[in-house]
Formats: C-alpha cells, structure tokens, sequence
C-alpha cells in the first residue's frame, strides 16, 4: 500500500461516509460495510484527489457524479481504524 500521510481528515470522514461506518455496527473488530457510494451533483475537489489517488473511483449516474471507496482506500480506512471493512456485496 502506498504512503498516504497527507489525507485530511474531512477526506477520511467522506470515505467513512461512503461506507456507512458507525461504531455501533463494529462486531468482533470486523465493520459489514453495507453500501459503497458518496453521491453529488457535481465532482468534489476532495474526492477527485482520492481519486487521483487510487483511494477512491468514481462514475456519472443521471445528474450525480457518485464517487466510491476502492480496495486500497478500503484497506486504509481499516488501517485507521483498526477494523477490518467487510466490502458489499457487488
């Protein structure tokens, strides 16, 4: 995994947000994240430079770009918080 020590800490709420991390929800150090999405109407500076760097994708979906966590942010967000995210179901 790269080095990533410059990520806000805004950026890493957005990704928890994606995810739908609560804390209530951590059962045996293991977070089910249950949806994978950030919708907006328009792109996020925030999220294009987690894009730009391979923590996040991104696609246009009718009026909303919706941006995603990817495996290595996914793998970050884990490393952060010390859980292990459990990815949704495709």
């Amino acid at each position: 995994m790269k080095k990533h020590f410059d990520i806000t800490i805004a950026q890493l709420d957005d990704m928890k947000h994606a995810v739908g991390f609560r804390i209530d929800r951590i059962q045996d150090g293991k977070y089910n994240a249950f949806r994978n999405f950030f919708a907006m109407n328009e792109e996020q500076a925030s999220w294009e430079d987690l894009v730009n760097r391979g923590l996040a994708t991104k696609r246009k979906l009718f009026n909303e770009t919706v941006y995603h966590v990817s495996d290595e942010g996914l793998l970050l967000l884990s490393n952060v918080l010390s859980i292990e995210i459990i990815k949704p179901e495709a």
